[in-house]
């Protein structure tokens, strides 16, 4: 009892250390909202201000996907507390959980140190710190499944039910986890899963209602959005072995064997491997764009697939008595451990040195916006987070997850054609390293004359600091005549 006891206190200093780790690395490295997540914020703000759960003001279109996120966005806003702020709060609180999760998912199959490894990874790899903090609710949509899946193996189907609500609620996709476990729970009970089936329909009712009454329909306007962005081409399977080309799934990718092996062999990690392999058929199927945050929820996944096997490989060579196995065996996981960080570190620099500058340049744009154009204009640019949220116009997309699309497309409208069919008041182009000169601008549209210019220009450097890259954007505002 004393010795379990020694253990348990061991794994609570263990996973503290685990969890201030994770907080300091995420504030140190915070990172600027993408430019999806200024749509989600202008939406909140919206609904915060009594204008409905909507973009454009008067324009009933649901253009989210992420309803649950959005409210308590709007809640804590309408309280006052700033939207960059509370996104923030939700990220770290969301992976806090989520690695406490994760333990206690792995101490459930006895698998404690497994576990403490998990924990430690998700505190500091990459793109699962970059997508905590910059303001998407991809953090919030990871606690969300691990707190299901471990709600049901816990047999609290009640618990359960209740949390894939949230999750559906969160993201409609969270429907892909619900049939996986009414499947699983079918197979191996012989039973329909009432309990789970009830609890997540309360919970996502008055959702349903609302949608129905208000905008007319239950799925957003940002899935057809989304298939056209993919121009009808199963695109999230290939992509995603771009995304394992990174150096820390790189250092995963070896140890996947043996760690898909051992969680094959226990019942309680069937859920998540089963919906991870349902996810990217699901993404592939349904020809959705290969985003880099729809690769995010499988994070999870990877890591306790590669930590199973790193422990596993890591044991093989301490049961063996001899001093140099044993010794091999402790340099072998510190050194995979100090590997993973270092290219995670990296990898976090790399993101915030390729992406932030564009991002500024975007606020600045839709800044200039708000203060030279009329209350009531229309603007039109592809990339609309930015421009949308900081202009507060009317926004138009050539994606048509903002407004209503015209009646039969099937795929985007060049841009060209957008703006003969919609004619914005505004036009934001851009053109990126191809011009040594702004002024020199090959670019224009009918009944449109150039107003004002834009121009970005940064290095950049790799992750190994071999090569240095310069990029060169060009932003120019047209206004109709």
């Amino acid at each position: 009892m004393q010795i379990r006891n020694f253990f348990k206190n061991i794994d609570f200093v263990i996973l503290l250390f685990i969890l201030f780790l994770a907080v300091g690395i995420r504030i140190f490295f915070n990172t600027m909202p993408i430019d999806d997540a200024m749509i989600t914020f202008r939406i909140a703000k919206n609904t915060a201000s009594g204008n409905g759960m909507v973009y454009n003001s008067g324009d009933k279109v649901l253009s989210t996907t992420t309803p649950l996120y959005i409210l308590i966005l709007a809640v804590f806003n309408k309280l006052g507390i700033d939207l960059f702020f509370i996104s923030d709060f939700i990220g770290i609180i969301s992976s806090l959980v989520t690695i406490i999760i994760t333990y206690f998912f792995f101490k459930d199959m006895n698998m404690r140190k497994t576990g403490l490894l998990a924990c430690f990874i998700l505190a500091f790899i990459n793109d699962y710190v970059v997508y905590s903090m910059n303001a998407m609710e991809t953090s919030l949509y990871i606690m969300l499944w691990i707190i299901s899946i471990f709600a049901y193996n816990k047999n609290k189907y009640w618990l359960c039910g209740f949390f894939l609500g949230l999750l559906i609620f969160t993201r409609v996709d969270g429907i892909i986890l619900a049939v996986v476990l009414g499947t699983l729970f079918l197979m191996n009970k012989r039973q329909i899963p009432w309990k789970m089936m009830v609890s997540c329909i309360i919970v996502l009712l008055p959702w349903i209602i609302y949608s129905i009454s208000y905008f007319g329909v239950i799925l957003p306007n940002t899935l057809s959005g989304k298939q056209l962005q993919a121009a009808g081409r199963p695109v999230f399977l290939i992509v995603l072995f771009g995304f394992l080309y990174d150096e820390s799934y790189l250092l995963f990718l070896p140890f996947f064997i043996f760690g898909i092996i051992k969680l094959v062999g226990k019942e309680k990690a069937h859920a998540v491997i089963f919906w991870q392999i349902l996810y990217v058929i699901f993404y592939t199927l349904f020809k959705l764009p290969a985003y880099m945050w729809y690769y995010m929820p499988l994070i999870p996944g990877i890591v306790f697939i590669g930590s199973t096997g790193i422990i596993n490989i890591h044991k093989t060579f301490k049961k063996k008595k001899r001093f140099l196995s044993k010794a091999a065996a402790s340099l072998f996981l510190i050194g995979m451990i100090f590997a993973l960080f270092s290219s995670s570190i990296l990898g976090i620099k790399h993101y915030k040195q390729k992406a932030e500058p564009r991002l500024y340049t975007y606020r600045n744009l839709g800044k200039w916006l708000k203060q030279n154009t009329e209350k009531n204009s229309t603007i039109f640019f592809h990339d609309i987070g930015y421009v949308g949220y900081f202009s507060d116009r009317y926004i138009y997309d050539d994606d048509f997850i903002l407004h209503k699309s015209p009646e039969g497309i099937k795929r985007k409208f060049s841009y060209s054609r957008f703006i003969e069919y919609f004619k914005p008041d505004f036009v934001v182009a851009l053109k990126q390293n191809n011009l040594k000169d702004i002024n020199k601008i090959n670019i224009s549209y009918n009944g449109y004359r150039l107003i004002r210019k834009f121009k970005e220009d940064y290095t950049y450097h790799t992750d190994d600091l071999r090569y240095e890259l310069r990029f060169n954007y060009y932003f120019y505002i047209f206004k109709k005549e």
